[in-house]
């Protein structure tokens, strides 16, 4: 399967999910290694319908300082 393939379905089941069940709103996300949450070591998107009354918690929060930090890195990667 190419990599437009995987966003092709992703796209079909985010669509799917959002006719058929009607999420206030939708989060994808996929992981890469053990230490980045990876527990199945292959490539897979993670498609979770979210209700405002859900009680899934971020893992992360926004840092004021952030938007420093951010262009440390992208200082690193130019």
């Amino acid at each position: 399967m190419s990599k437009a393939d995987v966003a092709r379905t992703v796209c079909l089941m985010a669509n799917l999910l959002k006719e058929r069940l009607s999420p206030e709103g939708m989060t994808l996300f996929q992981a890469n290694r053990a230490v980045g949450w990876q527990d199945v070591f292959h490539l897979h998107v993670h498609l979770v319908p979210r209700s405002s009354d859900d009680k899934l918690v971020r893992p992360w929060r926004s840092v004021p300082d952030g938007r420093n930090r951010l262009e440390d890195v992208y200082a690193l990667l130019r």
